[in-house]
């Protein structure tokens, strides 16, 4: 059993507002109010591309560049007929990303350039 008093003082160094030794109610559950995290987004890609190892590029209608990262062996073919292309990133395991294209099986691990 912790005293509530050393409770009290390890949250302190948190949030100094929890210092308030007339606070009776301590909890370290999440903010309600606190903004939800986005865990995927879609967009339109304007622009494809494949380096010289044959690793994806994907350059977004929002400004954002992703890679398809080296150790993701998965090949991606795309012809300008199929028409625009609409992906998927989603966060995966361990910090990683997943971008998903629209119409298409499979996925790519990618990684943020800009």
């Amino acid at each position: 059993v912790i005293p509530i008093g050393v409770i009290q003082a390890g949250a302190a160094l948190l949030d100094p507002a929890l210092a308030d030794p007339k606070r009776k109610n301590i909890s370290l559950a999440p903010d309600p109010n606190a903004p939800k995290e986005i865990t995927e987004i879609s967009s339109k890609v304007v622009e494809f591309a494949q380096n010289a190892h044959g690793k994806s590029i994907f350059i977004l209608d929002n400004g954002q560049v992703w890679r398809q990262i080296d150790g993701d062996t998965t090949e991606f073919y795309y012809r300008e007929k199929d028409g625009p292309m609409q992906v998927t990133i989603a966060t995966g395991m361990l910090g990683s990303f997943v971008l998903k294209v629209e119409g298409k099986s499979g996925s790519l691990k990618v990684r943020r350039v800009k």
